[in-house]
């Protein structure tokens, strides 16, 4: 069964079918139960740190860097910008 991983959202063949993370978020979530004290406040802290990332990600790059990407990888603009910010 493929899902998408609710924190990070990339898309993850799993075994169980109530699985809502991928393995490395998962691991995170483990890593972070200590410090918040449950598995869900784990789990919406690190969906809220892994947002804040993104959105600081976004203004790395400039359209032209990812258009020069685009021309050495072949890979379209939008699936670019996608990968860039970690859907992919």
């Amino acid at each position: 069964m493929v899902i998408r991983c609710a924190i990070c959202g990339r898309r993850v063949e799993v075994a169980k079918g109530r699985a809502k993370y991928c393995p490395e978020c998962r691991a995170d979530i483990d890593l972070v139960k200590s410090k918040t004290g449950s598995f869900k406040d784990a789990a919406e802290y690190l969906a809220i740190m892994r947002a804040e990332e993104r959105r600081l990600n976004l203004g790395v790059k400039s359209i032209e860097d990812i258009v020069e990407q685009t021309k050495e990888t072949g890979l379209s603009y939008g699936y670019q910008v996608a990968k860039n910010e970690g859907r992919f």
